[in-house]
C-alpha cells in the first residue's frame, strides 16, 4: 500500500516542477521546483484551488485539461503560464492520473508535471557593434551579454556585468574581463577561444561579494561581408541553483544506492515485472555468488531458480500487482553459482513507481546456517545435552502433551541453579508455566505454543520467579526439537537482570541530559559530522527566530556568517581527529529575518562506545547586550575625551578671537578709517562673532562655562524669549505657544534655558524650508496624580517625583529612522556644508542632562520633529508665574 509521504518525498528528488492534486482539484503537494519556476514564495499551497492561477490567463484551456484528466486521459503540450509576481513563462507540462492504490481505497489524485521551456530568441547574444540599436534592449537583460573583437578582447558588455561584479567601466577592456574569471577555468576557456568554438561552455565569475557563481555562455561569432570572422557575441546565463539542485539530486541517488548496495546481510535485488535484475548489491553477490555485472539483464531462472520457482515468482507478483501488498518473509531454496544449494527468508514487495512499469525488491536473509545448525540440534542429542548442560543460560525441554502438568519440565541444564536458585533435580517433572512463570507470562503460553508447533522459532520476553520469590526478566528463544522420540519444545532462557538495568541507566541519563537540553536558557543543539542541525533547544529557536522544523531542515554552514564559514568546518575537522578537545568562539549566526546575531559558540565532539565521532553538542550565548554595553563604553570614552579637547581648545580659541575682535572694534573707531576699508573689517568682525558662538557651544558642551542656577518658571522664560524666536523664524513660519499654569519652578541656568530654546528653534527652522508651525508647550508632570486640575491653588505643594515638561514640535521633513540614534552626537550634522557645525542637539543634551533631565525626541519622516525634555520640579508650594530670585 502507497502512503502519501512516500510520494511526497519521491517527487521532491524529480527535476520538474510538480503538483500533486486531489479529487476535488485541491493542490495538496507540490516540489522545490515548482516554486521556482512560477517565483513562488518558500511555502506549501496545501488546500487552494488548482485552476486559481489559471484565473487571468488560460482558463478555459485548464479547465479542459482537468476535464480530460478526470476522464482518464494523459493530456501534454506546452503553454504560456503566469508566474506568481506577474511574469510569464513558457512551461511543457504533462498531465495524468497516479494509478496507485492508496489505504483509503475511494482517494484519487492526479499529477501535473511542468518544466520551464526557454525560447530560441532567448538565447541570442547581443549585435557585435555597441551602437546598434539593440544595445538599449540588451541592457535591460537580466544576464551578462558581451561582445569581443576577433582576437576575443573583449569591447563591450552591458550593465548586468557591472551589477554582478561592481567592475568600473574599463575593468571589462581588452582581456581584463579574464580577472573575474575562476582561474581553474581561465585555461579551457581559452583554449576554446583558439578554436573559435560556439558550442556551450560553462565556467565560475566572481561576483562583487567574492564568490563565485557558475554561468552557461552561449556564443556565436560574427561574421562581415566577406565570410570572415569579425567578432564575437554572446551572452552569460547564471545557471549556480539549477548546478546545486542537480547535485542534491545525484546525491540523494547516489546515497540511496549506497545504503541498498551496503545493506549488511540483506541481500536485495530490484527487478521488473518479467523477473529481469536491474540492481544486484553486494550483499546479493555474497549470498548467491553471482556478481552485480553477471546478474544485471538476466532473470532468476537463468541464475538461482527452476523454471518452474520462476513461474511461482511472477505469479507472487502478479498477486502483489493486484492486492498492492508485501509477500513474506517466507523460506525459499536456491542454488548458488557453484552449484551448491541454501535457504532463505524471502520478502517480496512493489517499490513505488510514477510510470507505467512497476518496479519490485526482493529482500533475502541467508538462513542455511541456522537451518544446517537445527538439523545437526536435532540429529545429535548427546552433542546437545554436552551443550546444554554446560551453557551459560537456562535451558529447559518442556513436554507440551501432559494435559495435567502444563509444560512439563523434562530437561533443564545447571544454569537453572545459578540463575532461578532451584537444582535440576527440583525441576525435572514440575510445570514450568506453574513452578517458574509469573502469571502475565503463564497467560500467554497457549498462543505461543501453537505458533511453536506451526514450525516458527520464536523470540520473546518473558518474567520468571527466582527460588527466594523476586522476579527475573528473561529473553526467551522457543522452536521444536525432536527428544527421546517425541516433538518437544526446547526453550533458551536468557537473565537480562544486567541488561535491563544498563538499559534503565542509559535511559535515566538520556533523560537527564535531555532534560538539560530542552529546559535550559543557553541554546544548545546537536549538529550532525556533516554540519546538519539534528536538533535544537526553544532557547536557540527563539534567539534565531527559527521552528525547530525550520533549523533541522537547515545546516550551520547555511546559516553562519560566510566570513566565518571555514574556520568552523577547520575547527569540525580538528574535533574529529582529536586535535583540540573543544572549540569556542565569537560567530555570527544570520536570524530568520535576514539579521546576524553575535553568538559566543562552544561545541565538543560526542563520540560513540567505540570511540568513533558520532555527532556535535554546541552551546550558544547571545553576545547582542554585552556587544551593545562594549560599543556604549567605547562612545562613553570617546565623548569624554572630546569634551576635554573641546574645553581646553575653545579657552585658546576664545583668546585668539577675543583678539581679532579688539582690533577690528579699534580699526572700526579710528577716524583715519575709510568706508571701503570698514567694508573689509565688517566681514571680519562678523566671522568672529560667528566663531565667538560657536566657542561658547564647545565650552557648553565640555561643561567647562561657569553656570548659575536659579529657581526659575519655564513658562515666563519661554514668554520672554518669544520675540527673539519670531526673529528666528521667518514671515512664512506660525509660533504657537500653549504655557501651562500654574507650573512649578525648576533649578536652572537661565541663559542654558534660552540656548536650549534658541537651538530647538533653530533646529526646526532648517527642518521646514518651506515654513511651517513650531509650537512651544509647557505641563506639569505629576507623580501623585494623572492631571491636574485647572482651580489648583498657588499653594500646592510640588513632590519630589514631579517634573516640568518642554515640548517643541515642528510641521518640517523628519529625521529618518536610521538617523535618530545619532543626532546627539558631536559635529554629527545632516545639513550641508557651511549650514550647521553639528554641535546644536549636542549642547542642548548636555545641558539637559547636567540639570538632571532627560531628553526624548519623536519623528517620522514627513510628519515633523517632536523633542520632549523633561526637567526635576522644585519641591514645595507654586510661587506665581514670575522667576525667582536666586
Amino acid at each position: 500500500m502507497v502512503l502519501l509521504s512516500d510520494i511526497q518525498a519521491c517527487l521532491e528528488t524529480v527535476p520538474l516542477g510538480a503538483e500533486l492534486i486531489d479529487v476535488a482539484g485541491k493542490v495538496i503537494f507540490a516540489n522545490q521546483e515548482y516554486f521556482r519556476i512560477f517565483s513562488c514564495p518558500q511555502r506549501r499551497v496545501e488546500g487552494s484551488s488548482w485552476l486559481y492561477r489559471f484565473q487571468k490567463l488560460n482558463n478555459n484551456a485548464a479547465r479542459l485539461q482537468w476535464q480530460a484528466v478526470q476522464r482518464g486521459e494523459e493530456v501534454e503540450g506546452e503553454q504560456t503560464e503566469q508566474c506568481d509576481d506577474g511574469t510569464l513563462v513558457t512551461i511543457r507540462y504533462r498531465f495524468t492520473r497516479l494509478n496507485r492504490s492508496f489505504p483509503d481505497a475511494s482517494a484519487q489524485f492526479f499529477i501535473r508535471y511542468s518544466q520551464k521551456v526557454i525560447p530560441d530568441n532567448s538565447c541570442r547574444p547581443p549585435a557585435c557593434s555597441t551602437d546598434s540599436p539593440c544595445v538599449p534592449l540588451i541592457e535591460q537583460l537580466p544576464m551578462i551579454a558581451w561582445a569581443a573583437d576577433a582576437h576575443h578582447n573583449c569591447t563591450y558588455v552591458n550593465k548586468h556585468w557591472h551589477q554582478f561584479t561592481s567592475a568600473g567601466e574599463d575593468e571589462h577592456q581588452g582581456q581584463g574581463w579574464l580577472n573575474f574569471i575562476h582561474p581553474e577555468d581561465i585555461e579551457r576557456i581559452q583554449s576554446a577561444s583558439e578554436r573559435h568554438a560556439t558550442s556551450d561552455l560553462q565556467y565560475r565569475i566572481r561576483g562583487k561579494d567574492g564568490e563565485y557563481r557558475w554561468f552557461l555562455e552561449h556564443s556565436q561569432p560574427c561574421l562581415n561581408k566577406d565570410g570572415q570572422v569579425d567578432g564575437f557575441t554572446g551572452i552569460c546565463i547564471d545557471t549556480t541553483e539549477s548546478l546545486r539542485e542537480s547535485r542534491v539530486s545525484e546525491e540523494r541517488k547516489k546515497q540511496l544506492r549506497a545504503m541498498v548496495e551496503h545493506a549488511p546481510g540483506v541481500a536485495i535485488q530490484w527487478f521488473g515485472r518479467n523477473g529481469r535484475i536491474q540492481l544486484w548489491n553486494e550483499a546479493s553477490t555474497q549470498m548467491f555468488g553471482f556478481t552485480a555485472e553477471e546478474a544485471i539483464g538476466k532473470t532468476f531462472d537463468e541464475l538461482i531458480h527452476t523454471p518452474e520457482e520462476f513461474e511461482c515468482l511472477l505469479r507472487t507478483l502478479g498477486e502483489i500487482i493486484h492486492t498492492n501488498r508485501s509477500v513474506g518473509p517466507n523460506e525459499y531454496h536456491f542454488r548458488r553459482k557453484d552449484g551448491s544449494t541454501g535457504a532463505c527468508l524471502s520478502t517480496l514487495f512493489c517499490i513505488p513507481s510514477f510510470d507505467e512499469h512497476p518496479l519490485f525488491c526482493c529482500m533475502d536473509i541467508d538462513i542455511t546456517d541456522r537451518i544446517r545448525t537445527e538439523n545437526a540440534l536435532r540429529e545429535s542429542e548427546v552433542k546437545f545435552r554436552t551443550l546444554a548442560k554446560n551453557f551459560p543460560d537456562a535451558i529447559f525441554i518442556l513436554d507440551p502433551s501432559d494435559p495435567q502438568i502444563p509444560l512439563k519440565i523434562a530437561f533443564t541444564n545447571d544454569a537453572v541453579k545459578t540463575i532461578h536458585g532451584y537444582s535440576p533435580e527440583e525441576l525435572i517433572g514440575q510445570s514450568l508455566a506453574l513452578k517458574i512463570d509469573d502469571a502475565s507470562t503463564a497467560s500467554h503460553i497457549p498462543e505461543r505454543i501453537l505458533r511453536i508447533q506451526k514450525g516458527e522459532v520464536i523470540r520473546f520476553e518473558a518474567t520468571h520467579i527466582h527460588r527466594d520469590g523476586r522476579t527475573i526478566p528473561m529473553s526467551v528463544t522457543a522452536c521444536l526439537i525432536p527428544w527421546d522420540g517425541k516433538t518437544m519444545l526446547l526453550g533458551i532462557n536468557h537473565d537480562m537482570t544486567l541488561q535491563k538495568a544498563a538499559e534503565e541507566a542509559r535511559r535515566e541519563s538520556e533523560a537527564r541530559f535531555r532534560s538539560a537540553f530542552y529546559s535550559s536558557a543557553t541554546g544548545m543543539a546537536m549538529v550532525s559530522l556533516k554540519g546538519d542541525f539534528l536538533d535544537a533547544n526553544s532557547s536557540l529557536c527563539q534567539m534565531l527566530g527559527y521552528t525547530l522544523e525550520e533549523l533541522t531542515a537547515t545546516s550551520f554552514p547555511a546559516i553562519t556568517h560566510p566570513q566565518e564559514v571555514n574556520r568552523d568546518v577547520h575547527a569540525m575537522k580538528q574535533l574529529i581527529q582529536g586535535e583540540i578537545p573543544f572549540y569556542t568562539t565569537e560567530k555570527r549566526y544570520r536570524q530568520k529575518d535576514g539579521s546576524y546575531l553575535p553568538t559566543y559558540v562552544s561545541a565538543a565532539l560526542v563520540r560513540n562506545r567505540e570511540g568513533e565521532p558520532s555527532y556535535f553538542v554546541t552551546q550558544m550565548l547571545d553576545l547582542t547586550e554585552k556587544k551593545r554595553l562594549e560599543q556604549e563604553l567605547m562612545e562613553s570614552q570617546r565623548l569624554t575625551v572630546m569634551k576635554q579637547m573641546s574645553g581646553g581648545l575653545s579657552h585658546d580659541f576664545n583668546n585668539f578671537i577675543t583678539i581679532i575682535l579688539g582690533y577690528c572694534e579699534t580699526l572700526l573707531i579710528r577716524p583715519e578709517t575709510t568706508d571701503a576699508q570698514r567694508s573689509l573689517i565688517l566681514p571680519i568682525r562678523e566671522a568672529g562673532h560667528h566663531a565667538s558662538r560657536i566657542i561658547r557651544q564647545l565650552l557648553a558642551f565640555s561643561r567647562t562655562q561657569p553656570v548659575t542656577y536659579e529657581r526659575i518658571n519655564l513658562s515666563t522664560i519661554v514668554r520672554g524669549m518669544e520675540m527673539m524666536i519670531r526673529s528666528i523664524l521667518r514671515q512664512n513660519f506660525t509660533l504657537e505657544l500653549r504655557l501651562a499654569e500654574p507650573l512649578p519652578n525648576i533649578m536652572a541656568d537661565p541663559v542654558q534655558i534660552d540656548q536650549i530654546l534658541v537651538n530647538l528653534a533653530i533646529n526646526a527652522r532648517d527642518a521646514m524650508p518651506e515654513g511651517g508651525t513650531l509650537t512651544i508647550e509647557t505641563a506639569w508632570i505629576a507623580s501623585h496624580t494623572k492631571s491636574i486640575p485647572q482651580n489648583r491653588s498657588f499653594d500646592a505643594y510640588v513632590q519630589p517625583d514631579d517634573f516640568v515638561r518642554l515640548r517643541v514640535s515642528d510641521t518640517g521633513t523628519g529625521i529618518p529612522p536610521d538617523l535618530l540614534s545619532r543626532i546627539f552626537e558631536p559635529f554629527f550634522t545632516t545639513k550641508g556644508e557651511g549650514q550647521g557645525h553639528g554641535l546644536g542637539l549636542s549642547v542642548v543634551h548636555g545641558i539637559i542632562s547636567q540639570g538632571g533631565g532627560t531628553i526624548r525626541v519623536f519623528s517620522e519622516p514627513g510628519k515633523g520633529t517632536t523633542f520632549e525634555v523633561d526637567l526635576p520640579a522644585c519641591v514645595g508650594p507654586i510661587s506665581p508665574d514670575r522667576p525667582e530670585a536666586p
